[in-house]
């Protein structure tokens, strides 16, 4: 039997599927593993009452840091534990409804990556509705 070695040089476009049937991407394998929402209403009847940043099930978190900054750019919140979600609240008082930003940092864990994770850089907006 011969092995062969084939030599691509260029750009490659590969996707993945899961056991589930997901496909994923290279590109968007980080953006479909990390969630995190669009809109948060503290105080609306059945809306989310803290803005949280979640994984799919079986992603294993090694460390990550959410920051949030108005839009002034003054950290609002900041948290360690992706258990703790934002309340919308700044010192006690209320923040006003209008678009926010986040800073999402840290290390997830790949078997499939040499180092055995995967930094996660992600910065990206949400908008607060009261």
């Amino acid at each position: 039997m011969k092995t062969r070695i084939i030599l691509i040089l260029g750009f490659l476009s590969m996707t993945f599927l899961t056991a589930q049937a997901k496909v994923f991407s290279p590109g968007d394998t980080i953006a479909k593993v990390i969630v995190v929402p669009n809109v948060f209403s503290p105080e609306k009847e059945g809306g989310e009452k803290l803005f949280h940043i979640s994984t799919l099930q079986n992603i294993m978190v090694k460390s990550m840091k959410l920051e949030i900054f108005n839009r002034w750019g003054q950290i609002v919140f900041k948290t360690d534990n992706l258990n703790q979600g934002w309340d919308g609240n700044y010192k006690g008082t209320k923040m006003e409804s209008g678009v926010y930003m986040y800073m999402l940092t840290g290390e997830i864990y790949s078997p499939t990556n040499s180092s055995g994770t995967i930094k996660i850089d992600r910065k990206g907006t949400f908008t607060l509705i009261r």
